[in-house]
């Protein structure tokens, strides 16, 4: 049982410390949403794409401190 609530509360710490980035892509030209742009941490697997409107949201912990955008052509 005590593992159990040490398990729950070490998960809990851990998650405590993501935050949430979301932020839009826009084209320096007319100020549109750019669509399916990619966001990745630098150093990792993780990322995200930018919607239709060009809105993305990513989870990053207080390690990960660089996004990586890219758009292919």
């Amino acid at each position: 049982m005590m593992l159990v609530m040490v398990f729950a509360f070490l998960s809990g710490s851990v998650f405590a410390q993501t935050k949430t980035i979301t932020g839009k892509v826009t084209s320096s030209q007319d100020g549109l949403g750019i669509p399916g742009v990619t966001i990745q941490i630098k150093g990792t697997t993780i990322g995200a794409i930018t919607d239709i409107d060009g809105n993305y949201s990513i989870n990053v912990s207080p390690s990960h401190k660089t996004l990586v955008f890219r758009m292919f052509l």
